[in-house]
């Protein structure tokens, strides 16, 4: 079986975020989106991940953790000139190679597994282009595709009229062998007005040296790019929504979908009745599952208390432990906090495997203070 390794160009300075963390390490579904890009990549176990960086380095190296090499570009001439400086990582690598983008972080694992497919057919592709037929195409760089192969690659500045009539565009998205790869970037040139070298041009030079180049498509989604704030909320609510699906066509019922927030990570089981105003943070482990919702109301003293709804209650089986999660009466968040103490022992009334105590902080939304108050550990 042919290796693979995976490079995720990360480079670029995320300016338009205006944020001094690194684009790629802004959340979606309280995860970081370079992770659930490195999630889907994994799946595919490959021999080699690369990220190439340029600022902000010291950000990514902290997030992976010594799970993937890092090439620097420094400094930046386009996404072909990015994507060498992944060479020296892949010396003596003989395999294939993905291409990806850091700040494209929900492209599934099957829809990489087809590109490879696809690169290994007997037809021998040169380069293998993940494409997506968007709504509106304005903005997105072309892909003529006749008789099955690609016989030209344009942006939208330099195509004709009949080009421009064409949906299918190009991701930036790349599956090729990795013995093409360089010796084909090696033949770009910075001959355009961004004095840039395209990655997108070896598909041209393949196709002038007379092999196959050929795509493989995939939902607008599945490839969709994050750079701005606005951006990466549209992303957020769109994962949101179809997480709310899956949701109920797993077998949960969503009182309000609207109202609920799912964290990455989130595990249902059939029949659970989920409340409005709910948001999920990830949770303590793999084995957790939520098992019941239901309003509780805590009292403070003869005169106080404070009605919780969509009340979560979660048992991790890993750790013996279980742990609630609360919104509020007022449909506010953070209203309420739950954070996990330690507890030795069993208390008065608990039984004794359970191992932790939850404290709620709340808010009085009047007066604005906050208080603590130790919740009774659930049996």
């Amino acid at each position: 079986m042919t290796e693979l390794a995976a490079i995720v160009l990360a480079a670029g300075k995320g300016t338009r975020m205006k944020s001094d963390l690194h684009k790629v390490l802004h959340p979606i579904a309280s995860r970081p989106m370079l992770m659930h890009l490195m999630a889907s990549v994994d799946a595919l176990s490959p021999a080699k991940k690369v990220v190439v960086v340029g600022s902000g380095k010291e950000q990514l190296e902290s997030a992976l953790a010594g799970s993937a090499e890092l090439a620097v570009q420094e400094p930046q001439h386009g996404t072909g000139h990015a994507v060498q400086q992944a060479q020296d990582a892949l010396a003596g690598f003989d395999g294939d190679v993905l291409i990806l983008y850091g700040d494209v972080p929900f492209v599934p694992t099957a829809t990489m597994q087809a590109m490879v497919e696809r690169l290994n057919a007997a037809d021998a592709p040169a380069v293998v282009v993940l494409a997506f037929e968007p709504e509106d195409p304005t903005g997105y760089g072309r892909v003529i595709v006749e008789d099955g192969r690609i016989v030209k690659m344009v942006e939208q500045k330099d195509a004709t009229e009949a080009e421009k009539a064409v949906k299918l565009s190009n991701s930036g998205l790349m599956a090729v062998k990795s013995r093409d790869l360089f010796g084909l970037l090696d033949r770009v040139t910075d001959d355009n007005a961004q004095k840039e070298y395209y990655l997108t041009d070896i598909v041209n030079i393949a196709n002038a040296d007379g092999r196959v180049c050929v795509a493989v498509t995939t939902d607008p989604f599945d490839v969709a790019g994050i750079n701005s704030r606005a951006q990466l909320a549209d992303m957020e609510a769109e994962w949101q929504k179809r997480r709310r699906v899956q949701a109920m066509d797993d077998g949960a019922t969503l009182i309000a979908p609207d109202t609920v927030w799912f964290a990455w990570d989130t595990q249902l089981g059939r029949d659970v009745l989920i409340e409005p105003n709910v948001f999920t943070t990830p949770r303590i482990s793999n084995q957790a599952r939520l098992e019941l919702l239901h309003p509780i109301t805590i009292s403070i003293d003869d005169t106080r208390s404070y009605t919780l709804f969509s009340f979560i209650s979660a048992k991790d089986d890993a750790n013996d432990t279980s742990f609630r999660l609360f919104s509020n009466e007022f449909g506010l968040c953070p209203i309420v906090k739950v954070t996990q103490g330690a507890h030795n022992g069993s208390a008065p009334g608990n039984t004794t495997y359970l191992q932790a105590l939850l404290f709620v902080e709340m808010s009085d939304v009047a007066g604005g203070h906050g208080e603590a108050i130790e919740a009774a550990p659930r049996s």
